[in-house]
């Protein structure tokens, strides 16, 4: 699974949600109206929140955004009033109208330098809340011109992106460098050959779960010069059979290759490459066992109970005489049948 559907959990009473790698986009009012959530955990796949996604999450006090999100819709985190910070990372190229407002806590947001287009009202001016810019950046106008308080900072020394370059078939992040690192691929096709070169720019990685869950996809030829690959880069690929990776690979992440076929071959200029450990499956995407007609759900949802009244007991019950030596009564115990493999949809626990 790629996206998760419009409403798919609003006003439900989760309290966790953690997405799988793999997942691309989040769709509007998904999670919207969850007053219970509390904690978010988004995969580094991340690449799009839709409008109101989790608007109105009132309880929700923090959030870590993924490297490779591109962009927030309207009002995707508005009305989070327990929201105290947030840290957008480089790389995300636009926020929606509202995408923060009503956050009556929200302090403090680092708003990075690759951020472009910024929407009415995306922080409530009348709030107290500071926005940390980079000198001469969009965010920096943006805070100007719409009299919020901007406080500067200095990109890290790290931090080595510029702007995204899209093309029909790849979203890039572009280096500091001269180079570019493959986000996503766009394309639908059993064979690719990922170029040495895009618009321009030497590739320099395959990033986290840039090629992740493309099913159709057979066969993959790294050109020359691309240096390493990501974490969960090919995950979920079912139908890979094939991969070849030039000399210039010099970093394969563990688990880049994680719950494909176990007949891949991965070859490296003529020497058969292995990784160090055995690659981890990506655990939110089960295979269904007991009831394949029913699709597994690859979200971890955990709720708390509500408390509910003890049913009365019922005036007179008839049944027979209990034997001491079995506590369940002549009835027998009750029992509840567990789910299976592909049905483990909710977890929930209880206090006790």
């Amino acid at each position: 699974m790629k996206e998760i559907g419009r409403y798919a959990f609003a006003q439900s009473g989760v309290n966790l949600v953690r997405i799988p790698e793999g997942v691309t986009a989040i769709s509007e009012y998904a999670f919207n109206s969850c007053s219970s959530l509390t904690e978010l955990i988004l995969p580094e796949t991340l690449e799009s929140v839709g409008n109101y996604a989790f608007g109105s999450c009132s309880a929700l006090t923090e959030v870590t955004f993924p490297g490779g999100l591109v962009s927030l819709g309207n009002g995707a985190f508005s009305s989070c009033k327990k929201l105290a910070e947030v840290e957008l990372p480089e790389g995300l190229v636009s926020v929606g109208t509202d995408v923060f407002a009503y956050n009556t806590a929200l302090t403090r947001a680092r708003l990075p330098e690759s951020l472009t287009e910024i929407g009415k009202n995306a922080f409530n001016k009348d709030e107290n809340v500071v926005l940390e810019v980079v000198r001469g950046s969009a965010a920096e106008t943006y805070a100007a011109e719409n009299g919020l308080t901007a406080a500067l900072y200095e990109p890290e020394a790290g931090s080595s992106f510029l702007e995204t370059l899209e093309t029909p078939e790849y979203v890039c992040a572009v280096n500091r460098d001269g180079t570019v690192t493959i986000r996503r691929w766009r394309g639908n096709s059993e064979t690719v050959v990922v170029p040495a070169l895009i618009g321009g720019y030497a590739v320099r990685d395959i990033g986290p779960g840039a090629f992740s869950l493309s099913t159709n996809l057979r066969q993959v030829t790294v050109e020359n010069g691309v240096r390493s690959i990501g974490e969960y880069a090919f995950a979920v690929c079912a139908a890979l059979e094939k991969v070849y990776l030039p000399a210039s690979v010099t970093k394969v992440a563990d688990n880049a290759f994680a719950s494909c076929a176990e007949t891949l071959s991965v070859e490296t200029a003529g020497a058969a490459w292995q990784p160090e450990t055995p690659p981890e499956p990506i655990p939110a995407t089960p295979e269904p066992t007991a009831k394949p007609e029913t699709p597994a759900d690859p979200f971890e949802v955990i709720t708390e109970p509500e408390e509910t009244e003890k049913p009365d007991e019922p005036a007179e019950v008839v049944k027979g005489e209990p034997d001491p030596a079995d506590p369940a009564g002549p009835d027998g115990p009750e029992t509840t049948d567990g789910p299976g493999p592909d049905e483990v949809l909710i977890e929930v626990f209880k206090d006790g």
